[in-house]
């Protein structure tokens, strides 16, 4: 699988903007004999879809999982210590010191420092 894409602000934005747009929810799933049905809350037909099992019900999911999905996006993003460039900016200054009596424990606690960078730097991304 590839790595999924970052997204800038403005991006998240649109997506926020084309959820805005569709119809109110929540959505459900009915199924027929002609395949599974997406209905809205006044039982209009949203989508129908004949292919794979599951579909229709990742899609009636979206409805209420896309604005969810983009309100913890922007938590987290207020919510980092950190924002990308400082990141990079804190990567680039951790390296290998030779001063200390355990120069094990130093690079262990480096490697440490690292683990943590990436879990910041995979999770957040600022539009800088």
């Amino acid at each position: 699988m590839t790595e999924p894409k970052r997204l800038n602000d403005e991006e998240l934005r649109e997506i926020e903007q084309r959820a805005e747009k569709a119809t109110p929810g929540p959505w459900k799933v009915e199924s027929s004999t002609e395949g599974d049905w997406v209905i809205d809350n006044r039982d209009d037909v949203i989508a129908g879809t004949f292919v794979q099992e599951g579909d229709a019900d990742f899609i009636a999911h979206a409805r209420e999982d896309v604005p969810a999905l983009i309100a913890e996006v922007r938590r987290l993003r207020e919510t980092s210590p950190f924002s990308l460039a400082e990141i990079q900016l804190i990567r680039g200054c951790v390296t290998f010191s030779p001063y200390g009596s355990d120069e094990g424990e130093i690079k262990r606690l480096i490697d440490n420092i690292n683990r943590k960078l990436d879990v910041l730097e995979d999770g957040f991304y600022d539009a800088e």
